[in-house]
C-alpha cells in the first residue's frame, strides 16, 4: 500500500506547499482549495475526490475500492476502518500533511472522512473531533501493526475460492508467520496426495512470490515486503475436509527478504 499511495499523494503534497506559502484567505481554505485542484486523486482504498469544508469539519470524499475498502464490511468495525485510512493517510510521512492537520486542529475543526461504496446508496464515514484529531499520531505506523492491520483488512474479504478444490477461509499471525489457511475439497484433492508432492508444490509457491516480487507495484509485493520487514514469515495451512488433516508450507523470514532484495532493495 506504501508504495502506491506515496506516488499518489506527490502531487498533493507539492500543492500543499505550495498553498502555504499563500497570504489569500486563511491557511486551512488556502489548503482545501489547493488540494481540490488536484482531485480526483486515486489511491488504493478508493479516489479521493474532494476535500471541503462543511461546519465544523474538513471533510474528504472517496469513492472507495471495493476490494481494498469495502464499506458494507468494514463499516461494522470502525477502528479497523480508522487504521486503514490513517495508515494510508500517512504513507509517505510527509511533514506537509501534519501541517495540514496543525491547522485543521488551529481552526477548531474537526475530520470526517466519507466513504461510497460501489453498491449504490453504500456509504459510510469516519468522524474526528477536534480534540481526536490533535491526538493523532501522523507517523506511520510499526511494520508489524501495518501488517496486523492488513490482515484483519483482508479477512473481511473471505471465504474466496482459489480453485475448484481450494478455498482461503481465514488468515491470522502466529508463530511468526502470517499465516493463510485454505479449506482442501477432498473430493478433488487429497492431503495425503499434496503432501507427498509438498517439494514440488513449495516451490511453486517460491517461483509464485518470486513473480509477485517482479511485478510492477502490486499490492500483493508491498504486502510482503511488509511482512518480511516486520520480520515474519508466511505459512500456507492446507486443511482436508474429510480427513481433517493439516500441511503447513512455510516461507521463513530469511526466504522472504532474498526474494524481495532480489529485485530492489526494502
Amino acid at each position: 500500500m506504501n508504495k502506491s499511495f506515496t506516488l499518489a499523494m506527490a502531487a498533493i503534497v507539492a500543492v500543499m506547499a505550495l498553498a502555504a506559502c499563500s497570504g489569500s484567505g486563511s491557511k486551512l481554505e488556502d489548503y482545501v482549495s489547493t488540494v481540490n485542484k488536484e482531485c480526483p486523486a486515486d489511491f488504493e482504498i478508493g479516489t479521493l475526490n474532494s476535500v471541503e469544508i462543511v461546519g465544523d469539519n474538513v471533510v474528504f470524499n472517496y469513492k472507495a475500492n471495493g476490494e481494498m475498502f469495502p464499506v458494507d464490511k468494514i463499516k461494522g468495525d470502525v477502528d479497523l476502518a480508522k487504521d486503514v485510512w490513517l495508515m494510508s493517510f500517512t504513507a509517505d510521512n510527509n511533514d506537509k500533511k501534519r501541517d495540514f492537520f496543525n491547522q485543521i486542529v488551529a481552526g477548531g475543526k474537526g475530520v470526517k472522512v466519507c466513504f461510497a461504496g460501489e453498491q449504490q446508496g453504500s456509504q459510510f464515514e469516519i468522524n474526528y473531533s477536534n480534540e481526536q484529531v490533535k491526538a493523532l499520531d501522523l507517523k506511520p505506523a510499526a511494520p508489524g501493526k501495518q501488517v496486523e492491520t492488513l490482515v484483519k483488512l483482508n479477512k473481511l474479504l473471505l471465504p474466496a475460492k482459489f480453485d475448484e478444490a481450494t478455498t482461503l477461509v481465514d488468515m491470522n499471525i502466529e508463530e511468526g508467520f502470517v499465516t493463510y489457511i485454505y479449506d482442501i475439497d477432498e473430493s478433488i484433492v487429497k492431503i495425503s496426495d499434496m503432501e507427498a508432492n509438498v517439494f514440488s508444490r513449495r516451490e511453486m509457491i517460491i517461483e509464485g512470490m518470486r513473480n509477485v516480487f517482479n511485478s510492477t507495484m502490486s499490492p500483493a509485493e508491498s504486502f510482503f515486503k511488509l511482512v518480511a520487514v516486520a520480520g515474519k514469515g508466511v505459512r500456507y495451512q492446507y486443511k482436508g475436509n474429510e480427513t481433517g488433516k493439516n500441511l503447513n508450507i512455510d516461507v521463513t523470514n530469511t526466504e522472504l527478504r532474498q526474494l524481495a532484495s532480489a529485485k530492489s532493495p526494502m
